[in-house]
């Protein structure tokens, strides 16, 4: 058998891992954790919070460096 990889898995919502989901681990370093988190509590139903909580993470990235956002996804 090879070396190569033959799965790569992603635990998006940190319910396997029981450690940060993506986005915690991708806000982190932008110092932003605490509002990721409020930001996860919300409700599914919470359509229009939903959409500004999405429309201030954009914003983070887009206005981030790309070698701070390089040390984002290094971290995961």
């Amino acid at each position: 058998m090879s070396d190569q990889t033959k799965l790569a898995a992603f635990d998006l919502d940190g319910m396997l891992l029981h450690d940060d989901t993506v986005f915690e681990a991708l806000a982190r370093p932008l110092g932003r954790l605490d509002l990721v988190r409020e930001f996860e509590r919300l409700r599914v139903t919470d359509i229009d919070k939903i959409k500004v909580a999405h429309e201030k993470v954009a914003g983070w990235y887009e206005a981030s460096a790309l070698p701070e956002l390089h040390s984002s996804f290094a971290s995961i």
